[in-house]
């Protein structure tokens, strides 16, 4: 179960995936050339510390060694590592100080995601996420030219949800169309984007959520009217697939507040600044 889960929560993420208990490779001393080879190579690593049965009596469980010894080899290779475990059972005493994903009946998919997610972040981020917008780009005029402007997070309810998007690279503003959660995001993989997007929504959920769980706060109702202003724009690269993004988009906003999300790209929004020139003769 584990395993098909992982395959297709990376599948969908398009990412290739090798399971280290398949295609062995007659003749040839698997560990190097079927383990070795693809730790190194790999963006991350998922090790499963769940015991396995003993070959002679199965009712018994001991830990597998070939595993320990392939998630030794990651950390020395300095690999990002998901190591995932049952809550049930105890890790041996070498690893059982090393941070663990402990899972329980029903909630593996839940735990695994967000780990994956975090795992392709952090390696495709080569730079602090995000990006400075020049005064001069397309995209402060745009921001302009619509009755926008950064964000004074100097003000509260301006400091209290910068840290939402600010994390994940997103730029704030606000203005005529409310409170716009920016992400300049035009050089990274379709797929990071989205992942950031999704990250972003379930921060502004968070909040509704924790709102929710406060009905005697004086404050709820103003927090509330803060929060209900929010949108995501972001700017994605001339070739990215909007579609496909959009509609990995609408799928984590189906369980989450309906928070409106617009894709740009850079000729989408010189297209709009070049109408507003236009307008006044130029």
């Amino acid at each position: 179960m584990e395993e098909d889960i992982l395959r297709q929560l990376l599948t969908e993420r398009n990412y290739e995936t090798f399971v280290a208990l398949q295609n062995i490779d007659p003749g040839k001393l698997a560990f190097c050339t079927k383990i070795c080879s693809k730790i190194i190579t790999s963006h991350f690593c998922i090790v499963i510390l769940n015991k396995s049965k003993h070959a002679d009596i199965p009712n018994v469980k001991i830990p597998n060694p070939n595993v320990h010894l392939e998630y030794g080899m990651m950390l020395s290779f300095h690999k990002h590592v998901i190591p995932i475990h049952k809550e049930a059972e105890t890790l041996p005493f070498n690893i059982h100080p090393l941070d663990t994903i402990k899972y329980g009946p029903g909630n593996f998919k839940q735990k695994v995601e967000a780990a994956i997610d975090d795992a392709i972040l952090r390696f495709s981020t080569k730079e602090p996420p995000g990006r400075p917008i020049g005064a001069t780009s397309d995209v402060m005029k745009y921001f302009s030219f619509s009755g926008m402007r950064y964000s004074d997070i100097t003000e509260e309810w301006a400091r209290s949800i910068f840290p939402l998007g600010q994390m994940h690279g997103f730029n704030l503003f606000d203005g005529i169309k409310g409170i716009i959660f920016f992400g300049y995001f035009h050089d990274e993989e379709p797929r990071e984007i989205v992942i950031r997007v999704k990250f972003l929504l379930t921060n502004i959920d968070l909040s509704y959520r924790r709102l929710d769980a406060l009905p005697d706060d004086p404050r709820r109702d103003y927090a509330y009217t803060i929060l209900d202003q929010i949108s995501i724009e972001v700017l994605v690269s001339e070739d990215a697939p909007q579609s496909v993004m959009t509609e990995k988009i609408t799928e984590f906003r189906r369980e989450i507040r309906n928070v409106p999300v617009q894709l740009h790209r850079p000729s989408d929004i010189e297209r709009l600044v070049r109408q507003e020139y236009e307008s006044i003769g130029f």
